[in-house]
């Protein structure tokens, strides 16, 4: 089944692909037409429902196609998706949604990590586990389970390396003296801090994090192998509370199969976060009986829906003790910029149209076009800003000459 999942996903690719070049006699860019989940499919089908519980009959029938075809070849479900008017008017109906909507997405967050360390508490630069994680930690935001951390540990962590911000919650004092669990957040300074939500002391911790332009939450996640279930529907009582607000959430973690022991409560966590579970059945541990996929990635599908993130997982076993790989989600994001060819087309001025001679341009030719913009200008009797902006910018566009150099973004 999985090889016809990856042809159908492939032909939603194709069909767009076919459509813009189209409708705009050019080449489709690669964030639009690339389609790596299928979490769409509930809005442009119209149910209330994740994708992966939608029944198979239901998609052949809205794509116009026999049923058969998923139990077939590749090739039959290609030419039957080729050939069917219903599939290509839903693949408009994506192409126009992911052009129409507003492209506000976490554009400054690039990397996330995920990492069960099974005990960090050694913070010296010459321990090879510190080393690892503060070369992931310079790159984007850190998310560590098991880190065995005390009350204290956190603050000499930001003493030790200054710049970070860490939202952590601290191991759990076991019956016998040890230590459990102890999840943190290591936020480098690109990002702030605004507020840390211990949902569960020792294993579940929320941070609301601020870009200059953007605002999300990161959520670190140990479930302890022996209360899993509990730990999951803590976490989904908790999404419920805020899935009225704004802010997107990235969730990371050791869910210790905790999407297995209650499939109910893991689509309440995907309702609620509105978010999209991108490891599957990856494995991520390693032990003695082999391996599983114990941890897990929640990203916002409706940005995966726009086409607004791609995103490439890698898995990293850095430590053979620790059994966990670290994984790394690198997060690679839609220009913001306007995506449609009849939307008018974005530049960059160059500054020596407005101080003549900066880059040796002839002078002779710059001084009448500013003057034309003054006597413009002149006539503006209540200036407002976007009246201004598409002054300047029908200004630009009516210049006979415009200085070479220019930089087109569309």
């Amino acid at each position: 089944m999985k090889p016809l999942l990856l042809e159908f996903r492939n032909a939603w690719s194709r069909q767009i692909r076919a459509l813009y070049a189209l409708q705009f006699t050019k080449r489709c860019p690669k964030s639009l037409s690339c389609i790596q989940s299928l979490s769409f499919l509930p809005h442009i089908f119209k149910i209330r429902a994740p994708w992966s519980v939608i029944e198979v009959q239901t998609v052949a029938d809205r794509c116009g196609i026999p049923g058969e075809c998923f139990s077939q070849s590749r090739l039959t479900l290609a030419q039957a998706l080729a050939s069917s008017s219903e599939f290509s008017l839903l693949c408009a109906e994506v192409l126009k949604y992911r052009l129409e909507k507003k492209q506000d997405c976490c554009a400054a967050l690039r990397n996330i990590t995920t990492w069960n360390v099974s005990g960090w508490r050694t913070l010296q630069w010459t321990n090879p586990k510190t080393q690892a994680i503060l070369r992931r930690a310079r790159k984007g935001i850190v998310c560590l389970q098991e880190t065995k951390w005390a009350a204290s540990t956190a603050t000499s962590f930001l003493q030790t390396y200054p710049g970070f911000s860490a939202a952590h919650t601290p191991a759990v004092v076991t019956e016998n003296g040890g230590l459990s669990g102890g999840v943190a957040i290591l936020i480098p300074c690109a990002f702030r801090l605004l507020r840390e939500v211990a949902i569960t002391p020792g294993r579940i911790i929320a941070a609301q994090v601020q870009t200059r332009t953007d605002r999300f939450w990161v959520v670190s996640v140990y479930c302890h192998p022996t209360n899993a279930r509990g730990d999951c529907e803590t976490l989904a009582r908790w999404l419920a509370d805020h899935q009225d607000d704004a802010d997107p959430f990235f969730i990371v973690g050791d869910f210790n199969h905790g999407n297995h022991l209650s499939y109910d409560v893991w689509q309440r966590i995907l309702t609620c976060a509105q978010g999209e579970e991108i490891v599957n059945e990856e494995p991520t541990f390693w032990g003695p009986n082999g391996s599983s996929s114990l941890d897990k990635v929640i990203l916002p599908a409706e940005y995966m829906n726009r086409g607004l993130i791609q995103h490439k997982v890698f898995y990293d076993r850095l430590f053979e003790s620790s059994g966990h790989a670290c994984i790394s989600i690198q997060l690679s994001h839609r220009p913001p910029v306007s995506s449609s060819p009849d939307l008018p087309m974005h530049m960059t001025i160059p500054a020596s149209v407005f101080q003549p001679g900066k880059d040796r341009h002839d002078t002779r030719q710059v001084w009448p076009s500013l003057q034309a913009l003054i006597r413009r200008l002149s006539l503006v009797s209540q200036p407002t800003f976007e009246s201004l902006q598409t002054l300047l910018w029908q200004w630009w566009m009516s210049l006979p000459k415009r200085p070479r150099g220019f930089n087109t973004l569309s």
